[in-house]
């Protein structure tokens, strides 16, 4: 009554159609790749930065700090590294010592360390401009 029944369910057929697509693509890639290989212009040289470069928006901050405050980068950056660090225990020390700082105090000092983070986003964005 009903005919020709396929008995493959849409997800399998589907799940085939989606490997023979890759393996097509990728044979394509290899194909390409293979003829048309891509020259590079001389050997890589890792010790060698293009000038201009700079970091993504969401470590300028980070940046301005290590390069423009004086003295040696590794204080700068062990600063960073235990400010990081402290970030996820300051909540459970919060937690644990209730009585020690107010919920409406750390929330302030939450909000003073984000607008300094941004305040130093937006001073590492103009000033690696120049």
């Amino acid at each position: 009554e009903g005919g020709d029944v396929n008995k493959r369910t849409t997800w399998r057929k589907h799940t085939l159609d989606f490997v023979i697509f890759q393996l097509l693509l990728f044979a394509g890639l290899v194909t390409l790749a293979t003829l048309l290989p891509f020259r590079f212009n001389g050997p890589a040289d890792p010790y060698s930065t293009p000038g201009g470069t700079r970091p993504p928006w969401y470590l300028l901050s980070a940046y301005m700090m290590v390069q423009y405050i004086p003295g040696p980068a590794w204080i700068a950056g062990s600063v960073l590294l235990l400010g990081g660090l402290a970030m996820p225990i300051l909540p459970l020390w919060a937690g644990a010592n209730p009585s020690r700082i107010s919920d409406a105090r750390l929330r302030q000092v939450g909000i003073a360390l984000f607008a300094l983070w941004a305040a130093m986003t937006l001073l590492g964005e103009l000033v690696g401009r120049g």
